[in-house]
Parts: C-alpha cells; structure tokens; sequence
C-alpha cells in the first residue's frame, strides 16, 4: 500500500535522478597560461622518473605549448638537477623564465609502493592474504617563473584499487604500477589546463501526462551518455506537448552537453513553476555553476546578457 502511494506522487509530482556527462572542469590557477614548463619529478624512487615520462607522455598539447625538462635544459643552459641527482627548483623556475614560459609544473613523489611484494601472513592457513595494493602519493606545485610565487598546490594519492573513476583516461592494457603512474600524471594538468570530469547531470523525472513516455525514454537514453537521442525524445515531447516541465528542463541539460550554455539557459526558463523549490530553480544555479567553470576554463568573457545570479559564490577548487 505505502509502495502504490509513493509510486503515485512520484507519478503527480515528479522526482529527480541523475546522468553521467563528461564536462570541462577549470584549472586550480586562477589563470590559464598557453605555455607551460615541466620540471623533473623529484623523488629518490624509480617512480619519479616514470612520473616525468607519464607526465610528458599524458600531456594536453592541443590546448598548450608544453616544455618538458630537456627543452628546458636545452633552452636554458641551465642544470636541472643538483648535486645530488635531484632537480633543483630554483633552477627550474629560472629555466621556465628563460623559455617564456610563465607557469612551472613542480612535483615530487612524497610516498610509493609501487614494487611487486610477497602477501603478508594470514593465521587462517586455508585463506592467502592479498598484496598490498599499489600506490603513489605526489605533491604537485605551479610556480610562476617571474614571481616565484605558488600559484596553486596540492597532494594527491593512488591507488590501484580506486582506479574506477579514471578509467576513462587509462588503457585497461597497462599494468597496475603503469596505470597508478597514468592517472597521477592525467590529474596533475588538472593543476594548469582545464580538464575533463565526469558529473551527475540532474534530470527530471516524468510526470503523469501525455508526455511521460519520451521524457522517460529520454531520461533512459541519457543514463547511458546517448544524449544527442535524448534529446530527440525530449524535443518530441516539447514539440507536441508545450508545457511539459520535465521536458523542457532536460532539454536544457542536453543543451549543457553540447556546450550550447545560452540555448541551455533559455530552455531551463520553460520548466520554472511557481514552486519556491522546484527543480527547475536549483537546476538553474548548477547550470550558472558550470557555465562559469567553463568560462573560467578557456578564459572566455562574460556572456553578453550578464550572468542570472551575480553574487553566486564559487564553489572550492579541488
């Protein structure tokens, strides 16, 4: 009985779910600099030197210049690396001034445990422990090179059962140690260049009408990242029903995944109700969010009708 009544306002009312989009993410520096130095990772472990060669290998040159260690080296006539075989940040930022480049990337591996080990021993003889996993903890730091100033910094750790998440950015070929090195060095640019992200997209439920077949089977094509069908269904539903809501508001998200913010914008007016907390006005605010994050991201100016909520705070940078 509880079930058929909850069932039923979901039905009336209409509810909320969610779907995967990749969306561009800004950078941690407040600026985005299209020329970028790369220092060499310290670290006393063979994993520096694996970090630098995956930085270099996972490095986005189709939205900057990059300028790995040997260029700088080259470039500079400048010794990276000190006496005792690590690189030498002073250097460094001297090397990225010479070469014009404003931004260095700086890192070091703080802690790994990337080496194959034997299990640990278990007291139950019929059970054999698993290996550690494998992991790698790196300090990451972006150093304008007139300044010396940290323009941004943070600490990231790996591990190789926690992958799931980058999945998307690694080859299901490579091994554990080669895969842990892969995504530290795909999220440090997030430091420096914008990256991509995978978000949950809101999405409104379908309510009892006319339209809720093709909002639902828009929805369901959405869940699985088909959005340009989605949309088809959405615009079927707006087409021949005006009014619906839950059409309207997806469509607005469908605008989203194209990166078409300003028809996004004007769609999401077409679901507002009266409701003081509808959908519809919190969608609003995440899609102001993300309109400015991808703003933030390629450096690009105001949109020229103004932003809808001009004291919106900024959310923190990761």
């Amino acid at each position: 009985m509880v079930t058929a009544i909850v069932c039923g306002m979901v039905l009336i009312t209409g509810c909320r779910t969610t779907a995967p989009m990749w969306m561009w993410r800004a950078p941690a520096v407040d600026r985005f600099e299209p020329r970028i130095g790369v220092a060499p990772v310290a670290g006393q472990t063979e994993a520096a030197k694996l970090l630098t060669k995956s930085l270099m290998d996972h490095a986005p040159k189709q939205y900057a210049s990059i300028v790995g260690p040997e260029e700088l080296e080259e470039r500079s006539l400048l010794q990276l690396a000190s006496y005792d075989g690590q690189p030498n940040e002073l250097a460094a930022i001297k090397a990225a001034h010479h070469a014009n480049c404003r931004v260095l990337m700086v890192g070091e591996v703080l802690q790994d445990q990337l080496e194959d080990r034997e299990p640990g021993p278990n007291r139950f003889i019929f059970f054999k422990s698993k290996p550690p996993p494998k992991s790698i903890t790196v300090g990451w730091k972006a150093i304008d090179s007139q300044s010396g100033e940290v323009l941004a910094s943070t600490v990231n750790r790996f591990e190789a059962k926690s992958l799931g998440k980058n999945s998307s950015l690694l080859q299901t070929t490579l091994s554990e140690t080669d895969q842990v090195i892969a995504a530290a060095a795909s999220e440090a640019w997030a430091m420096v260049l914008p990256t991509l992200e995978l978000v949950d997209v809101p999405l409104a439920m379908p309510t009892l009408g006319r339209d809720m077949i093709s909002v639902y089977q828009g929805n369901r094509l959405a869940k699985q990242g088909l959005w340009d069908q989605a949309e088809m269904s959405w615009q079927n539903a707006a087409s021949r029903y005006p009014k619906s809501k839950a059409a309207w508001h997806n469509l607005s998200m469908a605008s989203v995944a194209k990166e078409d913010f300003p028809q996004a914008r004007s769609r999401i007016r077409h679901a507002d109700s009266w409701y003081p907390y509808s959908q519809a006005k919190s969608s609003m605010v995440w899609l102001e969010r993300k309109q400015r994050a991808y703003h933030r991201a390629f450096n690009l100016s105001d949109p020229k009708e103004g932003w809808q909520f001009p004291d919106l705070p900024e959310l923190p940078k990761k």
